[in-house]
């Protein structure tokens, strides 16, 4: 058996086997030791039961021949069926392998990409430069808008979000909008995207369809920060923030949780105003109190725009 080669069988019932060929592949092309780092990252995704994990075994069984010198990186890709193959999936965990950070986001991104893709071109086997092209965009829009979500991820808040599908045919139109005619495509309908496509104006609309669509923005962001400094100031005294940092950073993420799971239930709940309204009162309570407190004011959030209701009394049958 060739060096480097992976079966099936190995894929399904060796995963350590795959996992360090894959990386001794990259350490040779890399001519320098993996960051452990990097390493442990592709275990994860590889042994998990997440889209990407799902993902870059597919990859794997579609070109078992991993190829240690010169398979990677795969700068050519004009054939849609390039994408999907194990020189490609390999390409793009090396080029990330100096920021472990972004392995992830970019993988998720590039699912989106493709599922975009497809709406606008099929499988056609000669999309593969518009698909890269597309991957390009959409990851530099997934980006942008965690750099403004810094707790939000991309398979949490954006793959899983209600509003995805609408998400991905909203993008698909937005792209559409900037294509081109083939040369037959009057006639057959064919549209391609130009090399020029991924200006910063699409960039920063498709960033604003994803905003609009999933995750939190600025103001509910520093609301959010807002009242866990409150809370962090009450239970552990003036200075808490620095002084408390990972007790502050466990409020923080308790309640983005408590204001994303809210928002599935209600996704016009209006969270800056909540807490502009209430941000005193909830920083007095305890942190379960303030989340029980925070589901009624939703709630009351909800009905009061079809029925207009008397303030709530925040403390009535508040009891933990």
């Amino acid at each position: 058996m060739p060096k480097g080669y992976v079966t099936e069988e190995m894929i399904a019932n060796n995963q350590d086997k795959v996992i360090n060929l894959m990386l001794d592949a990259m350490e040779i092309k890399n001519n320098a030791p993996l960051d452990p780092k990097f390493r442990e990252k592709i275990v994860e995704i590889y042994k998990s039961d997440t889209p990407i994990g799902k993902k870059m075994r597919e990859d794997l069984s579609n070109d078992p021949q991993i190829i240690t010198q010169g398979g990677f990186p795969k700068t050519a890709q004009n054939h849609y069926s390039e994408l999907a193959t194990a020189a490609s999936a390999i390409t793009v965990l090396y080029d990330s392998r100096n920021d472990v950070a972004s392995i992830e986001p970019k993988l998720y991104a590039n699912i989106i990409a493709d599922k975009i893709s497809e709406n606008l071109f099929g499988k056609g086997d000669n999309r593969g430069n518009d698909t890269m092209l597309i991957r390009n965009i959409v990851n530099k829009a997934c980006s942008n808008f965690l750099k403004a979500n810094p707790y939000a991820t991309i398979q949490d808040d954006v793959l899983a979000s209600p509003r995805f599908d609408n998400m991905v045919k909203e993008i698909t139109e937005q792209i559409r909008a900037v294509s081109k005619y083939t040369s037959i495509g009057l006639v057959s309908g064919g549209i391609y995207l130009p090399k020029t496509s991924a200006t910063p104006e699409l960039i920063d609309s498709v960033t604003k369809n994803i905003k609009h669509n999933v995750g939190f923005n600025k103001d509910e962001l520093a609301q959010i920060q807002n009242l866990t400094n409150l809370i962090a100031k009450n239970l552990f005294g003036t200075g808490a923030v620095s002084s408390r940092a990972p007790d502050t950073a466990m409020i923080m993420e308790t309640l983005v949780e408590t204001f994303k799971e809210l928002k599935k239930e209600n996704k016009n709940v209006d969270i800056t105003g909540i807490i502009e309204a209430n941000a005193k009162k909830l920083a007095g309570e305890k942190l379960m109190l303030v989340i029980f407190l925070l589901q009624e004011l939703v709630l009351q959030n909800y009905i009061t725009k079809t029925v207009p209701l008397q303030p709530l009394d925040l403390y009535q049958g508040a009891y933990i």
